[in-house]
C-alpha cells in the first residue's frame, strides 16, 4: 500500500498478494476465512520503505476507481492525482537497481 509519494520518491508498506489456491492457502495458515473474491494480502510486516523514483517512468493507473478509467500517466501527475484522491491503493512496483522504474495500480474489486 503506498503511504506517500513525492516528486523524487515513493514511501510503501510491502505486502504480499495471493491469488486462486495459493490464495486459500494463504489464508488457512493465517486463520482466515477463504477468500470471497479469489485473492487474500497478506500483510505481517508493518516496515515503511522508501525508494527513489526515475523522472522518466509513467504510471498505470485509475483515476476514478474504476478499471475503465486506465490511463498511464507521468509520475509527477500520478502523485497529484493519487494524493488528491487517497494513498489507499496496491499498487505493483518494478524496482532495478533500487530505484523504481515502473508502477501500475492494482484494481480489487
Amino acid at each position: 500500500m503506498v503511504v506517500s509519494a513525492s516528486p523524487s520518491g515513493i514511501e510503501f508498506d510491502l505486502a504480499c498478494w495471493f491469488t486462486g489456491e495459493a490464495a486459500v492457502t494463504a489464508a488457512a495458515e493465517d486463520g482466515s476465512e477463504p477468500p470471497p473474491n479469489d485473492y487474500y494480502v497478506r500483510n505481517d510486516n508493518p516496515q515503511i520503505r522508501s525508494l527513489p523514483v526515475s523522472s522518466e517512468i509513467e504510471v498505470v493507473w485509475y483515476p476514478n476507481g474504476d478499471p475503465a478509467s486506465e490511463v498511464a500517466v507521468p509520475f509527477t501527475d500520478w502523485v497529484n492525482g493519487a494524493t488528491s484522491r487517497g494513498l489507499f491503493f496496491g499498487v505493483w512496483l518494478d524496482v532495478i537497481d533500487g530505484e523504481v522504474l515502473h508502477i501500475r495500480e492494482q484494481w480489487v474489486p
